[in-house]
């Protein structure tokens, strides 16, 4: 389950900082105010696939952050443990940090 989402310098987000709790979680607005983003933004932290134009205009790098809570999905924790993840209190964080010069961290 997605617990946290830290987005910087993503399309038209400065800096966000989200976080979900367990059941339903909606998210709403009006066009514009960048609900797609945050859903792009989940999808480049798990490796989806990252235009240069992405990166807010003015910033030289972007950055997404995503914590997940894996502890009773048995097999996320052992995917995690064939990797060689360190996975402390069933959290895993991913992270992905987008550069103009097109090297994606």
């Amino acid at each position: 389950m997605l617990r946290s989402l830290h987005i910087g310098n993503v399309a038209v987000i400065r800096q966000a900082d989200i976080d979900f709790t367990e059941g339903l979680c909606v998210l709403t607005g009006e066009t514009g105010a960048g609900k797609s983003i945050v859903v792009d933004c989940v999808n480049l932290a798990l490796g989806g696939r990252a235009e240069r134009e992405i990166i807010r205009s003015g910033a030289e790098k972007g950055s997404v952050q995503a914590l997940f809570d894996i502890s009773k999905n048995a097999a996320a924790l052992e995917m995690a443990e064939t990797l060689g993840l360190d996975i402390e209190d069933g959290l895993a964080c991913v992270a992905r940090e987008l550069s103009r010069s097109g090297r994606n961290i």
